[in-house]
């Protein structure tokens, strides 16, 4: 199946839809040798990161007996068109090249109605991707037979649950709340630029998902780093866009961004509060470093607040609207000593000093600082990420600073958010 992932980012394949459909196809005027032996999955049609299961049925009746069959399913990017009789059968799959694209099994034929599982890759590329499919038996006589078609769109979950982004790739992931495991992900492209994000929020009122993200042109991977020398965003050593990190709005099935503008600032976490105003907290690297800012949602235009200097590197954002108060912490006591700072903002009063929580183990001396959720109203606690120097973990944690580890992560996490 990464064959078929390929070959849909070749062919320039947009998604454009969420919903999954499958329908059974036969030849027109319907061909008696072409039985209805393909049968769509009960459970629905193909969703990336999901194995779709379509059933294969040669109970008696529908085939001459067969000697030892096994069952293959063709994949294509579309009907043939016109119709192919072969051996007096109907191929209904086009076979002009590429196709077709792939070709899932063998797999022994049943004696009746069964499962044949057609894994379909977690990749973006293929959300609202049309491909015809049809199943064909071999046997030694008369050799080959094939069934039906079903003609599928490939669909995506909709979009809630858990999610996160990293300062070291691309990918919008999905997370396992139980275990922090990532369950899917898609990845936020650019023409021609280099994007890697550092913060997450969703929009309280128009449940939009905002991030930042650093967007340089493509070329070789630049060396990893923590991105803490001022004046570039990836620690690379090159120097970073003038206009700062960009302020993008991300579509959660797809990835797909759409700018709003560029900040002016090196910021490493954003936090929308309930009223729907943005506010982000620079890094250590930053033009204005450890600062309190609000950003223009529409335009990414950020207008410096308050200095914040609790912590060190690492820095984390999140809102609770419990209690109406913005929390931030900041970092990385297990690198360098002390004890990482965790605390809270009233958004009606930004300027005033914020207000300590007290922070409980391991977390007070633990590892970099690194994502913080708005609260969960599911659980009353907020996700948190460690991790720049250590294995990365996520954690539940209370407005009052108690800790849960959930599990370790398998990317350094830079921004949180859930989706209802």
């Amino acid at each position: 199946m990464r064959a078929i992932a390929r070959l849909a980012a070749a062919l320039l394949i947009v998604p454009t839809a969420t919903a999954q459909s499958q329908t059974i196809r036969n030849s027109t005027p319907p061909n008696p040798l072409n039985p209805v032996a393909f049968l769509p999955d009960p459970a629905g049609g193909p969703t990336v990161g999901v194995t779709w299961a379509p059933l294969v049925d040669n109970s008696p009746g529908l085939f001459p007996p067969p000697t030892a069959p096994v069952w293959f399913v063709a994949i294509c990017n579309g009907p043939a068109a016109p119709e192919i009789v072969f051996q007096g059968s109907t191929i209904l799959c086009s076979i002009a090249p590429p196709n077709p694209l792939a070709v899932v099994g063998p797999a022994p034929a049943p004696a009746s109605a069964t499962p044949f599982p057609v894994p379909i890759p977690a990749q973006s590329p293929l959300v609202g991707a049309a491909f015809s499919t049809q199943a064909f038996m071999i046997d030694a006589a008369p050799g080959f037979r094939p069934a039906n078609a079903i003609d599928v769109v490939v669909g995506a979950d909709e979009p809630g649950g858990l999610y996160s982004v990293s300062s070291r790739d691309n990918l919008l992931r999905r997370l396992d709340p139980a275990t922090g495991a990532t369950l899917s992900s898609v990845s936020i492209d650019v023409p021609g630029l280099t994007i890697t994000a550092n913060g997450l929020a969703r929009h309280p009122l128009t449940g939009e998902l905002y991030a930042i993200v650093d967007a340089v042109p493509a070329g070789p991977a630049p060396p990893p780093g923590k991105g803490k020398k001022r004046g570039h965003p990836g620690g690379s050593g090159t120097p970073g866009p003038p206009a700062g990190r960009r302020l993008v709005t991300v579509n959660p099935v797809n990835g797909k961004p759409e700018l709003k503008g560029a900040t002016g600032e090196l910021f490493a976490a954003i936090a929308f509060d309930a009223t729907g105003r943005l506010w982000g907290v620079t890094g250590d690297g930053s033009f204005t470093p450890e600062s309190l800012f609000r950003i223009d949602a529409d335009t990414g235009a950020s207008t410096f607040i308050a200095t914040l200097g609790n912590g060190g590197d690492g820095e984390l954002f999140g809102f609770n609207p419990q209690d109406g108060l913005l929390y931030h912490g900041s970092g990385n006591a297990a690198l360098g000593g002390g004890t990482n700072a965790f605390e809270t903002i009233d958004p009606d009063d930004p300027t005033a000093p914020p207000v300590p929580v007290p922070l409980g183990a391991p977390l007070a001396t633990g590892d970099e600082t690194n994502a913080l959720s708005a609260l969960d109203s599911s659980t009353g606690e907020f996700w948190w990420a460690t991790g720049c120097c250590a294995t990365p973990e996520l954690y539940r944690v209370t407005p009052g600073g108690v800790a849960t580890l959930v599990g370790p992560l398998d990317h350094s996490a830079k921004g949180l958010v859930v989706l209802d």
